[in-house]
């Protein structure tokens, strides 16, 4: 199969820690919520603001599957469809929104310097008819950065993902944006992200004593070989 264009425009995820726990990476759930079902992205990229578009019927231009599942996070795609989705982002026209896990490196996000993000392993919604189960699994981590300060982040990884009836080979994936680590001690505290700030008091509200969560909000291009 030829290329496609592929971005990852948002991801949040939240995982629940037992009282005590202690490691240097952590494996976090990606965050879904009754509130956010039939919720797609809009043209900010992000699920749960003010200009997300609602809809429990399918995405044009391709018949995505909706959001049924409640989901902060997603893939969008561009096939080349005409015109794109108005639910989405500009130029996109596809999408698939994911559960699955990330995980994540607390000694850089105490410290800085590598990849925040070291794994993921996720699964999505149908980004049209008849496409199948969407899976997506980190390969390789070549690299990447991190600033605890700014909270400004990147990735660089390889991975291979269920697309169009195939296997489809990421390589040199590049990923940038923001992230953070948020210990429960600190949860209710602001972070300076304006995005998390705002959702995490209507999608992730502190409901157990130790919870740490991590949002990455950015984009990527890659391309890919399929078969």
């Amino acid at each position: 199969m030829g290329s496609h264009g592929f971005a990852s425009l948002a991801v949040a995820a939240l995982f629940a820690l037992a009282q005590g726990a202690q490691a240097a990476t952590l494996e976090l759930v990606l965050l879904t919520h009754p509130a956010a079902v039939a919720h797609a992205p809009g043209a900010d990229g992000l699920v749960g603001t003010s200009d997300d578009v609602l809809t429990a019927t399918p995405l044009a231009p391709v018949s995505s599957a909706p959001n049924l599942g409640g989901s902060l996070s997603f893939n969008a795609f561009d096939f080349g469809a005409l015109p794109p989705s108005a639910a989405l982002p500009a130029s996109y026209d596809a999408v698939t929104f994911l559960s699955g896990t990330v995980q994540v490196d607390t000694d850089v996000a105490a410290h800085g310097g590598g990849p925040l993000v070291t794994g993921f392993s996720v699964s999505g919604s149908e980004p049209f008819p008849g496409h199948g189960p969407y899976a997506a699994t980190i390969t390789t981590v070549h690299g990447g950065s991190y600033d605890p300060l700014t909270h400004a982040m990147s990735l660089d990884i390889d991975f291979t993902a269920s697309l169009l009836g195939g296997t489809a080979n990421a390589v040199s994936f590049h990923l940038s944006g923001i992230g953070a680590l948020i210990a429960s001690a600190d949860f209710a505290s602001p972070t300076g992200i304006a995005y998390l700030d705002a959702v995490r008091q209507v999608f992730a509200p502190r409901a157990t004593p130790h919870v740490d969560a991590v949002p990455e909000l950015g984009s990527g291009d890659q391309h890919r070989d399929g078969s």
